[in-house]
């Protein structure tokens, strides 16, 4: 199902670019992905309302991109810090290479922590919608008056 888009022009350098017609109410400005990516800090120093009111139109591929730049940014600074108290005098005692393994490694294993974190949670919601939609089909079936043997059916 396509959503309809209109023409806009980018708040920042004026290029035409498109914007869903869901999205124009409650948006005061506009960025094309250029001018979003190469005005990073002046974003940065916008508030989560005034970034919550600007339409970014940003291509699919750019998007998966910049949502992996953004867990990776993310990881490195929640973890950094423990991983480098945990290690830091083992790092200190490795060569450039060693080193850079371990970080390597260390990286790998946050990002694989993540990724079964999300596939738990995506399990988990998973499991739950199923369960809702066995009660519904339940209570629809106990509507319907001839339940009974479905229900006695189910349960053996």
């Amino acid at each position: 199902m396509d959503k309809k888009s209109v023409k806009v022009k980018c708040s920042f350098c004026g290029k035409e670019i498109e914007c869903p017609e869901d999205m124009l109410e409650g948006v005061e400005k506009h960025a094309c992905f250029e001018c979003f990516d190469n005005k990073k800090e002046e974003f940065s120093k916008m508030s989560e309302e005034e970034i919550g009111k600007i339409h970014v139109d940003m291509p699919l591929g750019e998007l998966n991109e910049k949502m992996a730049e953004d867990l990776a940014d993310e990881l490195v600074e929640q973890e950094f810090s423990k991983v480098w108290s945990d290690l830091k005098d083992d790092l200190k005692e490795n060569s450039k290479r060693e080193l850079a393994e371990e970080m390597f490694w260390q990286g790998a294993c946050m990002a694989a922590e993540t990724v079964l974190e999300t596939l738990r949670q995506n399990a988990k919601e998973s499991m739950e919608d199923e369960g809702e939609d066995e009660e519904n089909a339940e209570d629809e079936a106990n509507d319907d008056g001839g339940g009974d043997e479905e229900d006695n059916s189910k349960s053996r």
